[in-house]
């Protein structure tokens, strides 16, 4: 990406540029984007023992869908018209950044329309295509008006987003939203207390990378803190770059 698309994404975001005086411009870009070419001289065994696995997750992906649409371990399912397991990739389960947020709306959206247009833009900003990205969310029914989220209703679901992060294996996790953060992480303390506490300590869940930051949908409500997000993207996108093997 040239600086001048940089720069447009950047502003379209909200975010002033700056420059030091005298310092030199770099990007750190994500290595690897094009699809891995295996051997040609690979033995037939080991291609045949490839595809035996790829079947296999296949099959979890069929099962952990079908148990996410007959769930009802917690009161959410009452009132379920429609849940969402994830969106994005484009079918792809070999993401390199795996997006956590709160919960569908009643529609099964992840994202509205505007937050969607937002995040695009904030991906394009560090150079990563939405089609390397895998959007799902904690919870996966619908949370009603004025419901509080209980720690059972939290436990329920748990459980499939450690199995999408085990299947996936995602080169970097990201929690996106106050509420999220506070509910995945049992973390009672404002947002800006967990980036500080999480990001810089870089822990991990199920052996993955994790990062915290403002949701789309926060930040279109309270611009001031995009600038934060912009300072969360960079560090994604340096973590994203000294990761080795990312491939699709």
């Amino acid at each position: 990406m040239d600086e001048n698309t940089r720069r447009y994404y950047l502003q379209t975001m909200g975010i002033q540029c700056w420059e030091l005086a005298g310092k030199e411009k770099s990007e750190v870009i994500p290595a690897g984007l094009a699809p891995a070419r295996p051997s040609e001289t690979e033995p037939l065994q080991e291609s045949r023992v490839t595809a035996d696995a790829s079947n296999t997750v296949a099959a979890s992906w069929r099962q952990l869908q079908a148990s996410v649409q007959q769930c009802e371990l917690c009161s959410l399912h009452e009132a379920r018209q429609q849940m969402t397991v994830a969106t994005g990739t484009g079918g792809s389960k070999t993401p390199l950044l795996m997006v956590v947020l709160l919960a569908p709306d009643e529609h099964g959206a992840l994202l509205t329309e505007s937050a969607n247009a937002l995040f695009e833009k904030m991906l394009a900003a560090i150079n990563l295509p939405m089609n390397k990205v895998y959007i799902s969310s904690l919870l996966k029914c619908p949370v009603p008006d004025n419901h509080t989220i209980s720690v059972s209703e939290i436990d329920s679901c748990r459980q499939y987003l450690k199995q999408q992060i085990q299947l996936l294996q995602p080169k970097q996790l990201v929690v996106l939203g106050e509420t999220a953060a506070r509910c995945l992480l049992q973390k009672n303390m404002p947002l800006d207390d967990i980036r500080a506490n999480v990001n810089s300590l870089q822990q991990n869940i199920e052996g993955v990378s994790l990062l915290v930051s403002y949701s789309p949908e926060e930040l279109l409500l309270q611009a001031e803190n995009k600038r934060k997000a912009w300072t969360d993207l960079q560090q994604l996108q340096q973590l994203l770059a000294v990761q080795p093997s990312i491939k699709s």
